[in-house]
């Protein structure tokens, strides 16, 4: 192994870094069956799926037809997403415009 200053290249503190697995951490996984092992990439990647459901629910105007919901004290229906609608497009225009 090349060594760059004082970080040796290639050393498990360095696949910590990447992998946020410690060395220890590491002789468990490869002692690991194949299904455990698949469940650890699963916790991996949960999150940021997470992250953009949540984005495209915010960007989609899922959480604000909720949060409108939790307001009116309403239930899901077509009246109450109508209402959220007029009311969502009467917000808009009184935003001011610029130019």
């Amino acid at each position: 192994m090349k060594k760059s200053g004082d970080r040796l290249i290639g050393s498990s503190g360095d696949r910590a870094k990447i992998t946020g697995i410690s060395g220890d951490q590491h002789a468990h996984v490869n002692r690991m069956g194949p299904m455990d092992q698949v469940l650890l990439v699963t916790r991996w990647f949960r999150d940021p799926l997470r992250i953009l459901a949540a984005t495209l629910r915010e960007i989609f105007d899922e959480n604000a037809y909720e949060r409108f919901l939790l307001r009116t004290e309403s239930s899901r229906s077509v009246e109450s997403y109508r209402r959220f609608l007029l009311e969502r497009e009467a917000g808009i225009a009184q935003k001011p415009r610029c130019c």
